[in-house]
């Protein structure tokens, strides 16, 4: 959740530690304001310690490693420390301290509030209780309180100095904070203070474990991968049979077949095989185990063999000879049942004939081989080493030397034609994909027979060009799956009794086993992918034939619906909402309850509720007002009315944001309702009408658990129901509330942000859908009744040798030394499953896209090369710094909030008296910048926004129409102003500056990168060619063009020659935008500001500004925009004082982000 800064301070020199900083030169003393300062042997050393804190922030605190002998009784420390924690690990003490920040002289107020207050009576003392000073807020004897969240979306915004204490438990004395059992407590200057169970504490996100630790099973359990195509992401999943009923077999060994390793990388689409219903546990479909009687049998089935059970299939189920093993047994019947099903029922196989046979040591063709051998046909077969030859010719003595050919080429055609003397063979059966499986269509005899038992080139639908037809072949495609699912014929009942009469007569026999261990599914994957095989592949589930307990497997948990219950979801036809129906659809959902104010009404919502009753799935929609006890009584009703409730999913929401100081009852009752008081309804009555309940789920928000400006009243609603749920935890019902992020795709951010996933949001990034319900099994199975789920925004670092050993790992080469760093992957054992599996990693974890082509002749060093490249392009598109003057209005588009505001207070590390004026460039908004900028300064702080002054005023109304309240609600009468303009809001410093000055005031005034001769000169310069006449249009056509080359730069700007009016240019490039498009209204009036304020810089007669007497202090950019100009911006011209300059390194746009910047401003306004 937090990306600590991470500096170590040592004189070892070799040493080399990722994401942190290695400094063999400073000291301590060099340090300042860090949050944690970590050593050995501080607390008995008490001189040490005040030199430490001198490098902590205020609050900060100190780790020290000390003895394990350590007693934290016997130690005094001085009193601006305080001893939080002492934690004994291994064979030390690891001791906490804190630097108690100085005496907080502001004015506190201690406000008490309830959860029963539906008047929100409080709210307007809160406001008051903010604007003196300290805010602590109260909430004792209600569990069900929301003021975590409150507190915490609270102490986000600007000069809201807010401290929480949820006061849950009954023993605790009433609140007084003069009572030294809450007077201590309060002196830690923690902003969260929870006491409960007899111990003060507070909320905190701690990482999930979410992989088990190995061990047996007795439930039913099968392995899949998390991610497609990625073999190491093998794992196993909590199944859904019941292993009781009558036709389950518990399995001892299953096989692996090529189709599996084909599902597993990727390379088949299981939509063209199976619907999405059974697309979860589908790897396997062959098997031996004790069945529900105790024998012994061997099969095949559907899918999902690669588990811990299956479910026996009619005519495709065998009962063991006495003398074969489960070992042996589970090499037999796919393949065998594949070769009969060819050689019988697509076909008649004829004594004399020839066939040739791919693929000849691999389990179809080892059996191909038998079968027909034992039938009289001379078998032609292909291998792709010597050593497999020669392990066909000791196997199978009757097979010639010249009939082996290689399977790699298609030399293969060669030996057929000469062995058969250009006739060619009578059959085919191939398992060869591309060029391999035209040549076998070569090979066949005039009225010969082609069958295929691969399934890459059908799926793929590959060509294979009609006059092959030309000789009267006949091509035929064995696939087991789809008889298994369409149903058996007369002729595969026949096939099985001649299977099962060929298994006692001996002419079936196993096949070779290459067997692995249950937690080696990757490694079997891959042995079996190489094509290195001779046999079967198998893996091992129990260790024993009638064990009832699987072998040690981690196991991810799985959560099903049962079908004869009912699931309800308030908020069901939102984005969101759609999603996690589907979601329970395909976990088994039969009933489903999708609850809106609105009900149906969009197409969309429409087509997937039609696809859900095609599916069997029964679903209503209700209107009930959930806001009311007795409408949350009606959506419950009517889950009854088709089946027992064993699901309510609160996903209701209502937004009604904005800054604390303009919040109000209306909109706290608002955003409340559909969350705090519907989940509170929900409880009441589903605790007496739904005792099948098994999952009572809301979801709440990361703004809640992390605190999000201008989100008080939603934070406060996700902090109830989190509240509610764990009242139900505790007493015993189930209840699971989950903190998410910003969701990309659907909802309500990708409505704003127009599926821009890589918007950051608090710090987050949106997650994808997709991830969203992976991790819903997680997280609805685990004990804990309040989870989260969020993509935290950090920079991703991808080393080289990170790639390469994924790269290896897929092909299989444990030295990478072993092989040239300039040799092919396809040279060094890449097959075509290989290059594939690479390929979809490197898209998905690397952001490497690379074509077939390129594969072909990738290097272990061309690859190293792409990477090193993309991350140097990356770096250089790092957004934020930009030395075009319009990047800070685009960086500023996602303040909107506060954005109609003339007064926002910064959220800086000074007191709130005797406060800054700050006036920002064109944009005229706080925006990212000035509050990242803010959050450095020593001095309290104030920006002035002008974004929604009239059009029509010129620069010296502007001022006057803000002018009052400046003086009122920041300068008060104080006398003394301190200012600072910044670009274009350096001609507002000045003008305001004057103002001040006729009344008397004195004071301060800073500019940076601005003075009025500054900014009529850059006007000049970008305008040179308009004309006087039509200047504005021309402006306009000017401004657009050049934030379309910033926002769109790949885009053709002809069109906006065709816009008639400046808006209609606007909604031309917001059609063109990349990555701002999520605030298009914003946009829109942002672009409105820019023009407005670039009329004004352009319209500006500086012979009109008065000059001034206060002394000004200019802080330029070491890189000017243009050069023809003094180094003091001409304002020796604005002033009868003293100008004082400063340089600081970067241009007009980078010098917003320098610390050199913040140094200069503290250092300039020292109290």
């Amino acid at each position: 959740m937090i990306a600590a800064e991470l500096t170590l301070l040592t004189h070892e020199t070799e040493l080399d530690i990722p994401g942190v900083t290695i400094d063999n030169e400073a000291t301590i003393n060099d340090c300042k304001d860090c949050l944690f300062v970590i050593g050995a042997d501080f607390v008995y050393n008490s001189s040490k310690l005040e030199d430490i804190s001198k490098s902590c922030k205020q609050n900060g605190f100190i780790i020290s490693i000390e003895n394990a002998d350590f007693g934290s009784s016997q130690i005094t420390l001085p009193d601006n420390f305080d001893i939080i924690s002492v934690i004994s690990v291994d064979n030390m003490c690891l001791v906490m301290i804190q630097c108690k920040k100085k005496k907080d002289e502001q004015e506190s107020t201690y406000l008490t509030i309830s959860v029963n207050d539906t008047s929100f009576s409080w709210l307007e003392e809160a406001k008051q209780a903010l604007k003196k000073g300290k805010l602590y807020i109260i909430a004792q004897g209600e569990p069900l309180s929301g003021i975590i969240g409150l507190v915490n979306c609270l102490r986000r915004e600007p000069k809201c100095d807010a401290t929480c204490i949820f006061i849950d438990d009954n023993n605790a004395p009433k609140f007084d904070p003069e009572n030294p059992f809450y007077k201590k407590q309060l002196e830690k200057g923690l902003g969260i203070n929870v006491y409960r169970h007899g111990a003060w504490g507070s909320y905190r996100h701690l990482a999930l474990n979410e992989v088990s630790e190995p061990r047996p099973q007795t439930g039913h359990y099968y392995a899949n991968t998390t991610m497609k195509g990625d073999l190491s992401s093998f794992t196993w999943f909590k199944g859904g049979l019941n292993t009781n009923a009558k036709n389950i077999v518990k399995i001892r060994y299953s096989a692996l077949n090529f189709r599996d390793v084909m599902i597993a990388t990727g390379k088949l689409d299981l939509s063209l095989m199976y619907s999405r219903l059974e697309q979860d546990c589908i790897i396997g479909f062959e098997f031996s185990g004790i069945d529900q009687n105790g024998k012994r049998v061997m099969g095949i089935n559907k899918y999902g063999s690669l588990g811990t059970h299956a479910v026996l299939e009619d005519y495709f189920t065998w009962e063991l000879p006495p003398h074969w093993t489960l070992e042996e047994a589970a090499t037999v019947p796919c393949v065998y049942t594949t070769v009969y099903g060819a050689f019988f029922v697509e076909t008649h196989i004829e004594k004399g004939k020839s066939i040739l046979i791919h693929a000849g040591t691999g389990g179809v063709g080892l059996a191909a081989i038998r079968t027909a051998l034992h039938y009289g046909l001379e078998v032609f077969t292909t291998v792709s080493t010597e050593e497999k030859k020669q392990y066909l010719l000791d196997l199978f003595p009757k097979l010639k030397p010249s009939h082996i050919g290689n399977s790699r080429d298609t030399s293969f055609y060669e030996m057929v034609m000469l062995q058969t003397k250009g006739i060619g063979v009578d059959y085919v059966l191939n398992s060869l994909a591309d060029d391999k499986l035209i040549t076998s269509l070569r090979c066949l005899a005039e009225d010969g027979h082609f069958l295929e038992i691969g399934k890459y080139d059908i799926l793929n639908d590959s060509k294979i060009g009609l006059g092959h037809f030309a000789k009267n072949i006949t091509f035929h495609v064995i696939m087991l799956d789809k008889v298994l699912k369409t149903g058996v014929t007369p002729e595969f009942i026949k096939l099985n009794d001649r299977i099962t009469k060929d298994i006692h007569s001996g002419v079936i026999a196993p096949l070779r086993a290459n067997t692995f261990e249950a937690k080696e599914i990757e490694k079997a994957f891959r042995f079996l992918a190489s094509g290195k095989h001779m046999g079967k592949v198998l893996i091992k589930i129990r260790e024993d034939d009638f064990s009832e307990e699987s072998l040690p497997i981690p196991i991810n948990p799985v959560v099903y619906c049962k079908p004869n219950l009912s699931y309800i979801i308030p908020g069901g036809l939102g984005g969101f909402g759609l999603e996690l129906a589907d979601w329970l659809v395909l976990r088994g959902c039969r009933n489903l309850v999708l609850s809106s104010s609105k009900g149906i009404s969009k197409p969309y919502q429409e087509y997937r509720i039609q696809l859900w009753r095609s599916y069997g799935v029964n679903v209503t929609v209700s209107t009930s007002d959930i806001r009311t006890p007795k409408g949350c009584l009606e959506l419950i009703k009517t889950g009854l009315e088709l089946g027992p409730v064993g699901g309510i999913f609160n996903l209701a929401v209502i937004l009604r944001d904005n800054i604390f100081e303009n919040q109000d009852a209306e909109k706290f009752v608002e955003s409340l309702s559909v969350k705090a008081y519907a989940t509170k309804y929900l409880d009441e009555i589903s605790r007496k009408l739904c005792p099948q309940l098994e999952h009572f789920v809301v979801f709440s928000s990361v703004s809640c658990g992390r605190g999000n400006a201008g989100q008080t009243n939603y934070g406060m609603a996700n902090s109830i129901m989190e509240r509610i749920v764990e009242s139900r935890v505790s007493a015993g019902f189930p209840g699971k509330a989950i903190q998410w992020g910003a969701v990309g795709e659907v909802g309500l951010v990708a409505q704003m942000a127009e599926n821009k996933i890589d918007v950051e949001i608090g710090g987050t990034l949106q997650q994808r859908i997709s991830s969203c319900l992976q991790v819903l099994d997680v997280l609805m199975t685990c004990p804990d009744p309040v989870t989260a789920s969020m993509v935290v925004a950090e920079k991703k670092i991808r080393a080289g040798t990170g790639i390469l050993g994924t790269v290896m790992n897929i092909i299989g080469i444990k030295d990478i030394k072993s092989i040239p760093m300039d040799q092919k992957l396809s040279e060094v054992g890449m097959d075509s499953l290989m290059a594939v599996e690479i390929k979809q990693t490197l898209e998905r974890d690397y952001e490497l896209v690379l074509s077939p082509q390129d594969l072909r002749v990738l290097t272990l060093k061309s690859l190293i090369d792409m990477t090193n490249k993309k991350s140097v392009n990356e770096d250089k598109a790092t957004p934020g710094v930009n030395n075009r003057g319009l990047a800070v209005l685009f960086r500023d588009l996602s303040d909107e909030v506060y954005s109609t505001e003339l007064i926002v207070p910064l959220k800086t590390k000074g007191d709130s008296t005797n406060t800054t004026v700050i006036l920002p460039g064109v944009e005229g908004i706080a925006g990212k910048v000035w509050n990242d900028l803010g959050a450095k300064l020593n001095f309290s702080a104030t920006v002035i926004q002008y974004k929604n002054t009239p059009i029509n005023m010129n620069i010296h109304e502007m001022v006057e129409s803000m002018f009052n309240q400046i003086i009122q609600g920041i300068i008060g009468e104080s006398k003394t102003f301190k200012i600072i303009g910044y670009s274009f809001g350096s001609l507002l410093a000045i003008i305001l500056t004057k103002k001040l000055e006729e009344l008397g005031f004195t004071g301060k005034l800073i500019l940076i990168e601005g003075s009025p001769v500054y900014l009529k000169n850059s006007m000049m310069n970008g305008l040179n060619a308009i004309s006087q006449e039509n200047h504005e249009a021309e402006i306009e056509f000017y401004l657009a063009s050049i934030v379309m080359s910033y926002v769109a730069p790949n885009k053709p700007q002809e069109k906006l020659m065709t816009c008639k009016t400046f808006n209609e240019k606007i909604d031309f490039i917001l059609s063109q935008m990349e990555g701002v498009s999520s605030y298009t209204e914003h946009a829109r009036e942002m672009m409105n500001v820019l023009l407005k304020n670039t009329l004004l810089a352009y319209k500006l007669e500086i012979n009109k500004i008065e000059k001034l007497k206060t002394d000004i202090t200019l802080i330029r950019a070491s890189e000017p925009m243009f050069l023809d100009i003094p180094e003091d911006y001409e304002l020796s011209k604005q002033t009868s004082g003293e100008i004082h300059m400063k340089c600081v390194d970067g241009n007009h746009m980078t010098i917003l982000d320098s610390d050199e910047l913040v140094e200069i401003l503290n250092q300039e306004f020292e109290q």
